[in-house]
């Protein structure tokens, strides 16, 4: 298209809608690079290899409930590991991070919140006090093992090594990888509780 004067027009895009309410696990996949969708998809073909299909549901549960959290973005770290972002102006700071470790176990991370979520019930200490890493999902029975990591955790990991240092410090929270609802709805009561100050 050119204009009165011979130039050469450029039209403008219509913007692309914005997303109302939460991202549904489609949109999700859509915003992942082809790289990390298809890692995503690879990782999620292996877990539902593993027999009744539950693993896959865990993982996909949290991932879009970790992305719902967040709001920005979501990397994949090879086929078993994810980082969510959070805007920080023209930036973007990582708050969550999700992990299968194998051996039956899936780890999510977030800030650490152990104090308030204990008061607010959430989870619940089991054995000797504060130096248990044992809890139980709310009042349930079912259980969850939660550890500390801080700038001190030695050789921590690039899944969730920008969580940690400046002072800041890091909840991992493991859980089998065919959790029970109890046990996957307290872990996003607490990443919830990361948010809020």
């Amino acid at each position: 298209m050119t204009n009165s004067s011979g130039g050469d027009v450029k039209t403008a895009k219509a913007p692309m809608p914005v997303a109302s309410g939460p991202v549904t696990f489609d949109v999700m996949l859509a915003k992942l690079s082809a790289r990390d969708r298809g890692n995503l998809e690879k990782h999620l073909a292996a877990c539902e290899a593993q027999g009744n299909g539950r693993h896959a549901e865990v993982w996909k549960r949290l991932s879009l409930s970790l992305m719902n959290l967040a709001g920005h973005s979501m990397k994949l770290c090879g086929r078993s590991g994810a980082q969510f972002y959070q805007a920080d102006g023209k930036y973007r700071m990582q708050v969550y991070a999700l992990e299968d470790v194998g051996e039956g176990k899936v780890c999510v991370y977030c800030t650490d919140v152990l104090e308030r979520a204990l008061t607010a019930k959430l989870v619940t200490a089991v054995g000797a006090g504060a130096e248990s890493d044992h809890f139980r999902a709310g009042k349930s029975t079912s259980l969850l093992t939660i550890t500390r990591l801080s700038g001190a955790t030695t050789d921590p990991a690039p899944l969730y090594k920008d969580m940690l240092g400046w002072n800041r410090r890091a909840l991992c929270m493991e859980l089998p990888d065919e959790a029970d609802d109890k046990q996957v709805s307290a872990i996003e009561a607490v990443c919830a509780l990361s948010l809020t100050r």
